[in-house]
């Protein structure tokens, strides 16, 4: 299930562009609409199966007819099955969520030289082999890989990241791409944190969901010039 905080932790937001619904449904690893309300958010159909039950125990129970008891019995037990059910299964957007936040936990702990924080991941582990970084528009800053970004976020003393939100949205046409878009509160050496945007692409790989390449949009709301990542 898709993790949902309010105030100041992270908030997960699931993108669908404005593309028709048949092709939309057939990207992001062929995951219907359907799958995101059983898989990522279950609640609605587990209350709606809770109220059900709770009707046919209260009638049957009124109308001395076991089989809307039973009835009842089921759908409790259908409720308790689909929660059991979207426990149990990750889904892609959920993966990708889920890999955006340790992956900025790692970002830290390899700025620190990968002494801040035991639970961090390799960061070269979130990052296929070559990585894109972009400019605002577009334009390519730089071609590297994970050891390269490791020397800009110690280069750059960047501390205390924190994910404020991210949403994912599929690539039109590929099933095997995504992509994200990040809001980031970063504090550079001894400053204050500043906010940051990120558009993140993202590359089903035989290891898993990989960070190919990284577009950065927004410094402190404003485009940043090429000087502040080099």
């Amino acid at each position: 299930m898709v993790e949902r905080e309010a105030g100041t932790g992270p908030y997960y937001r699931m993108v669908k562009p404005a593309a028709d619904t048949a092709r939309t449904a057939r990207r992001l690893a062929l995951e219907p609409p359907m799958h995101a309300t059983l898989f990522e958010n279950p609640w609605v159909p587990v209350v709606v199966l809770v109220a059900l039950g709770a009707v046919l125990r209260t009638a049957g129970r009124r109308a001395s007819r076991p089989r809307l008891v039973a009835a009842s019995w089921a759908a409790y037990a259908a409720a308790v099955g689909l929660v059991g059910l979207a426990a149990a299964v990750n889904t892609d957007r959920e993966q990708i969520a889920a890999h955006t936040k340790a992956m900025l936990v790692s970002a830290e702990a390899a700025a620190s030289g990968g002494a801040a924080n035991a639970r961090a991941r390799p960061f070269a582990t979130f990052f296929t082999p070559q990585v894109v970084v972009q400019g605002p528009g577009g334009a390519v800053w730089d071609t590297t890989h994970a050891a390269g970004l490791t020397n800009k976020l110690r280069q750059h003393r960047v501390r205390g990241t924190s994910l404020r939100r991210v949403d994912i949205a599929p690539v039109p046409g590929n099933a095997d791409a995504a992509t994200t878009q990040m809001r980031v509160a970063s504090r550079v050496g001894e400053g204050y944190p500043a906010p940051t945007t990120w558009e993140v692409g993202w590359l089903r790989t035989a290891d898993g969901w990989r960070i190919n390449r990284l577009r950065w949009l927004e410094l402190r709301d404003q485009p940043p010039r090429p000087a502040l990542y080099y």
